[in-house]
Order: structure tokens, then sequence, then C-alpha cells
């Protein structure tokens, strides 16, 4: 508003300045500001996103370290992200299509009593561990370990760690 009001006046009265060669001259000048600061404000953002999505990459990897596959949820089922482990393991082709628990559950074979209990422990923020039986082998995998953490910030979160479950002794 500032660089408009200055050419403004600079357009209507040049002799300020000394003429109109130099009104013109310092308009060009504004103009090339105004630019050079724009380019600049646009790289600062997208310096800034490339950032947060580095730091959202290293939290998820390390979020996902020592699992089968990681997802965050919100409260109410929706999954805003998913390991891409996940897809791998259990062999998903379309992955626009695992947006919930329940989609989760059923992409990984589980038991449908299973989509309840998990469902009502990522609902009340319950930290859990729940074993699953898989109906279905994928990659030898027959059973695993599905731990619910409650996030504090931001509330309302749950991050949610696959974990396999060796056979012991008792189980041969």
């Amino acid at each position: 508003a500032v660089a408009i009001a200055i050419m403004l006046s600079l357009n209507l009265i040049p002799e300020l300045v000394g003429g109109e060669p130099e009104a013109s001259l310092i308009s060009l000048v504004t103009i090339a500001g105004l630019c050079f600061y724009i380019v600049y404000l646009k790289q600062m953002n997208l310096d800034l996103v490339l950032h947060t999505e580095f730091q959202n990459l290293l939290f998820s990897q390390g979020a996902a370290a020592g699992t089968l596959f990681c997802a965050f949820a919100k409260r109410d089922g929706v999954l805003m992200y998913i390991s891409p482990s996940f897809f791998e393991r259990f062999d998903v082709q379309d992955r626009n299509r695992i947006t919930t628990l329940s989609a989760m559950l059923h992409a990984m074979h589980a038991p449908e009593s299973m989509h309840e209990i998990l469902s009502n422990d990522v609902f009340a923020l319950h930290e859990s561990s729940l074993n699953v039986a898989l109906t279905s082998s994928h990659q030898g995998l027959r059973q695993l370990t599905l731990e619910v953490f409650p996030l504090s910030r931001p509330s309302g979160y749950v991050l949610l760690r696959a974990l396999p479950v060796y056979p012991t002794a008792e189980d041969a």
C-alpha cells in the first residue's frame, strides 16, 4: 500500500522529485523492490515447508523404528498417516482405500472382534496392547501385537505400533 501510494504521488506530482524521468525511475525501483521482496517471501515459505516435511519424515521414521508398521489416527478412527511398510507387508494395491482403522484391520485380515476393541481404545484414548491373530498369513506373519499410545500433543490422536509376536517354546 505504501509503495502504491508513493508511485501514485510521484505520477500525479512528479515535481516532488525533480521531474517525470526521476519519478519514473523511482517507480521502477519501487516495483523492483516489491518483486524481490515477494520472491524472498516465497522462498522463505518454500524453505519452511521443506523443513516441516523433513521433520515429519524424521518423526514418522522414528515412530516406525523396530516395528512392522506404524500409524497415526484421530480419535474418530480416521488414519492420518500409515507407514509404507504396511502396504508392502499386507500387499495393499490401492493405498487410498486405507483411511480408517476398520479398513486397516480388514486389509490385515484381522478378526471382526478386533475392530470394535481397537476403535474403543482409540476413541477412549486408552493406552493398550492388543494381540491380533491374523486369519491369513502375510510373509509368514500369523500374529502381531498392536500397541495404542495416546499422544499428549496434539490431543485426540494416537500412535499405533505393530510388533511381531514370536513363537515361544509353549507354542510348539
